[in-house]
């Protein structure tokens, strides 16, 4: 009786190690890192989910024009993000795109954040999808 009530209180500890885990998984995938993403000064600041995967934020800022915008570049850089393809991008009409992908456990994650906005209006749209290598899986 002694053994069976330590199996079941080891198989239930185990469970709910397994369910933290996944928890903190989960939540890790379905949010962004906001601290890189918004300036010291920012007002008015909204940050809208659109599902698992999708966030957009946006700010004001009273800081130089387009402050906001070297400040997030600056911090992406320093944290690993790939810099953008086209160097060319209007920050009115088309977005300044920078992503990475990073694995995580058997699957890789791919980040993209678009950077859009006027001299003190920030709006940043924050995109993650699960990418699945089935081809190594594949005979």
């Amino acid at each position: 009786m002694r053994r069976k009530s330590l199996i079941v209180l080891v198989a239930l500890a185990t469970g709910l190690t397994l369910l933290a885990f996944s928890s903190a998984a989960v939540w890790r995938l379905a949010h962004a890192r906001l601290d890189l993403l918004i300036v010291p000064n920012a007002t008015d600041i909204q940050v809208l989910s659109f599902g698992l995967g999708e966030q957009q934020i946006t700010y004001r800022t009273s800081d130089s024009p387009y402050g906001w915008y070297f400040a997030v570049v600056r911090n992406l850089a320093g944290d690993g993000w790939s810099g953008p393809i086209d160097d060319r991008v209007r920050l009115k009409t088309t977005s300044d795109i920078h992503w990475r992908i990073w694995p995580f456990w058997f699957v890789y994650i791919k980040d993209r954040v678009a950077l859009q906005g006027d001299p003190n209006l920030a709006r940043i749209t924050v995109s993650r999808e699960v990418i699945i290598p089935w081809r190594q899986y594949l005979p």
